[in-house]
């Protein structure tokens, strides 16, 4: 009866081992299915109660009003500070390499410590 009981366990122990082993590898192969391209722009932002920084931005989206739109009230550090401050109004997004249009965010993006 020992020997039954200890043939059972044994094969249990591989049955469950099996199955661990295979939902591991299930997991890894779909996770590098989902792999989405993202894009990185740069948006000289205004801040709520003042100042105005260039906010970099990593997205899915290639719609650069989406891109505004979506950053509108969300929060972004203060350079040079511990704080952080709500956007207020988007000036002006960009691919990231690209240079901005308005002389003001030109400006600003030369003076942004990347």
């Amino acid at each position: 009866m020992k020997n039954d009981l200890f043939k059972n366990s044994k094969t249990l122990a591989i049955a469950i081992a099996t199955l661990l082993f295979s939902t591991n590898v299930n997991a890894k192969h779909t996770k590098n299915q989902l792999q989405i391209a993202t894009y990185d722009y740069k948006c000289h932002v205004e801040l709520l109660g003042g100042g105005e920084v260039v906010h970099f931005v990593n997205s899915a989206s290639k719609d650069l009003n989406v891109i505004a739109s979506s950053i509108m009230g969300k929060n972004t550090i203060i350079p040079f500070s511990k704080k952080s401050a709500v956007i207020y109004n988007v000036v002006e997004c960009v691919i990231i390499y690209s240079e901005f249009q308005s002389k003001v965010s030109q400006r600003l993006d030369d003076q942004t410590v990347r």
